[in-house]
Order: C-alpha cells, then structure tokens, then sequence
C-alpha cells in the first residue's frame, strides 16, 4: 500500500509540473510571438495599402492632414506649439499647391472649354493667391506678434472654403472626366519626394524665435531711443 501511494505521489508532481504555472522563460517567449505576430499582421496591412494611391485620394489626404493642423492650432496655448504647427502647416500647403498648379489643374482644366468650368480653375488659383500672401506674412512672424493668431485664422478659414469647393466642384470633375488618375497620382508622388526633400531656403534665413520675439516686443523702445540719440 506504502509503495503505491508513493508511486502515486510522484505520477501527481510529475503531472504538475507539465501542467502547472509556466516558467518565466515560456512566458516571455509567448509574449515575443504575440508581439513579432502582430508587428508582422501590421507590416502587411501596410505594405498592402502602400499602393500609390490616385490624385484624387492624394488631394483628400492632404485636405485632412492640413486641417487637423488646423484643429491643434486652435486647441493649444503653446507658443512654441503654435509656431512649430503654423510652420509644419505653411510648408504643407506650399507642397499641396505646388502639386496643383503643376500637375492637377492643369489636366482638370483641360476637361472642358466650357467658360464657368474655366472660371472655377481661375478661380482655385485666386484662392492659392490670397493663402500664399498670408503665408508669407505669417513666415516672419511669432506668436508674440499683433495678430498672429488672427492672421492663422483667416487663413485657416480661407483654406478651409477653398477644400469644400475643391471636394465638392473640381474634384468630381476629375473623377467624371477622362483622366489617369493613377498616373497622376503617380506623378504628384515623385513631384512631392522632390518638393519634400528640398530644404526650406526661406526658413533657414530666419532668425531664432526668440531672437526675432525679442526685437518686435522692443522696436518701438528701441527706435525712440535711437532717435533721441541723433536729436541730441
């Protein structure tokens, strides 16, 4: 009876040590293979959207990107936050232009001699206009400037009107019309790589922030205190 009660002891602590607690080193090798496994499911869902996606859906994409730019701006205090969105949204919108007037509306225009169809395309550049001219202003600015908010502002707020025509007027138009859209698309990708890899001449003339926040704060001091010099 000893000798069996013995023998069944041993068959139950073997039996629990194949079927008790994993061991620190299973565990973590559970957990690597979860996490190469959805690292991998991730890679593929990627990799399988990173099609060039059609000038269309380029333009859409860009639309969004801009106006969530848009939304941090209005939902920050930062200073340097703020500036650092005005600056990420400037060079965005510069690219996003660039590509229209190259390559989109031109193809869009030559859809239809119609005069309103053409009007509409003159139109989409007055806007591109006005927003490049905010653009520049807001460049040589920082927050600390008059109306540097409002001046992002406004132009938010044009830019926003000019997408909602676009979506809504030219964009199905290129989508109605006889046009490649892929290859557009394709051509707006290469054109972005080039844009997107040039350096920003303009900005890097710009004095710090600092820097320039210190002169617009002090330039009404400083100047009255030059003139009192040469009066005397």
């Amino acid at each position: 009876m000893k000798k069996n009660s013995s023998a069944r002891k041993r068959a139950r602590r073997q039996n629990g040590q194949k079927t008790g607690p994993k061991s620190a080193l299973t565990k973590g090798l559970e957990s690597l293979a979860h996490t190469v496994g959805a690292v991998a499911g991730l890679a593929s869902k990627t990799f399988a959207g990173s099609e060039p996606a059609g000038a269309v859906q380029m333009l859409k994409d860009d639309h969004a990107r801009v106006k969530r730019l848009f939304d941090q701006f209005e939902q920050t205090e930062s200073d340097p936050e703020k500036e650092a969105i005005v600056q990420s949204t400037i060079r965005e919108l510069e690219i996003h232009a660039a590509l229209e007037e190259e390559i989109v509306y031109p193809a869009i225009r030559a859809l239809d001699d119609d005069e309103e169809h053409q009007d509409k395309m003159d139109e989409a550049l007055e806007e591109h206009h006005v927003v490049k001219q905010l653009m520049a202003e807001l460049r040589d600015m920082v927050p600390a400037d008059d109306r540097y908010a409002a001046k992002f502002t406004v132009m938010a707020e044009s830019v926003r009107h000019h997408i909602r025509e676009e979506e809504a007027e030219v964009l199905p138009k290129a989508q109605e019309g006889n046009l490649d859209l892929e290859q557009l698309g394709k051509e707006m990708a290469l054109r972005k790589q080039q844009l997107s890899s040039q350096p920003d001449a303009r900005g890097s003339r710009r004095p710090p922030a600092t820097s320039r926040s210190l002169k617009a704060r002090r330039g009404p001091q400083a100047a009255a205190r030059k003139s009192s010099t040469r009066s005397r």
